[in-house]
């Protein structure tokens, strides 16, 4: 997984990862998202534009849980099939990219993606290629 992302509960991250021993990856590629915050969203499904165009992620079962008083997390992390393969295309070469977390109740999350992010996709995706 990049550098520099948080794993932790109270954090809000989306990349790409996949085990590996250091020459070989062991896993297939994931996207891993993170959500965290005072409101709880229920997400059901991605959608994130990127250069313009949007594509469509349905997350498999993502956990949810409670940190303190008031604040939520939520968390998927999904293998990449062949039918991802242009979400990750897109990702992993784009100019911009935003993401829409879609609650359950007509919610949405929406976050711009950085450049560090969109850096990460192309390096983690080029790394697994290359292992």
């Amino acid at each position: 997984m990049p550098s520099g992302v948080s794993t932790a509960n109270d954090a809000n991250e989306v990349f790409f990862c996949f085990d590996g021993d250091g020459n070989k990856a062991s896993s297939k590629l994931r996207l891993r998202v993170y959500y965290y915050a005072d409101d709880p969203l229920n997400y059901t499904d991605i959608v994130f534009t990127i250069d313009g165009f949007e594509y469509k992620f349905h997350p498999n079962k993502p956990s949810r849980g409670k940190l303190g008083a008031r604040m939520y997390w939520e968390q998927s992390e999904d293998v990449l099939t062949s039918g991802d393969k242009d979400l990750v295309y897109a990702l992993s070469h784009c100019h911009w990219a935003r993401m829409a977390l879609r609650g359950s109740d007509g919610m949405n999350h929406v976050k711009m993606l950085t450049q560090n992010q969109l850096d990460a996709f192309a390096c983690t995706l080029e790394l697994y290629r290359a292992m």
